[in-house]
């Protein structure tokens, strides 16, 4: 029971890890590309300062990704590990991993809401960047 307690948690902490990446690594590639439209109004360009809390949330989801990984090593390698302490302290890093991508999410979303009004609804004839 315990074994599978932790291989879950440990899992799931990965999987989070794995789309964190992906999506700085995807928002990343939208900023640098050149293909997207770019808004002339810097009222509408501030909108892309959304990336930056975004951003800095998903490394932190990283960071409690790692501090999961973390406590299964030290865990794997106590001699007679505190297995109750152990999953709580787990549990709280996970817990925190998942609201930071949560509210890096948000604002990302924010930043998408945004652009589809600018783009839907902009008077504007935008430039390629």
């Amino acid at each position: 029971m315990i074994d599978r307690d932790f291989t879950s948690v440990v899992s799931f902490s990965q999987s989070l890890s794995q789309w964190a990446v992906g999506i700085i690594g995807g928002s990343v590639a939208l900023l640098l590309s050149t293909s997207n439209w770019r808004p002339r109004k810097l009222s509408m360009r501030l909108v892309y300062l959304l990336f930056l809390p975004a951003w800095a949330l998903l490394l932190w989801s990283l960071q409690m990704a790692v501090d999961v990984q973390k406590n299964i090593l030290a865990f794997s390698r106590l001699v007679n590990p505190d297995v109750h302490e152990t999953l709580i302290e787990m549990n709280s890093h996970l817990y925190y991993q998942i609201l930071c991508m949560q509210i890096a999410l948000a604002f990302l979303c924010l930043w998408l809401v945004a652009y589809l009004f600018w783009w839907i609804f902009g008077r504007e004839q935008g430039d390629l960047a």
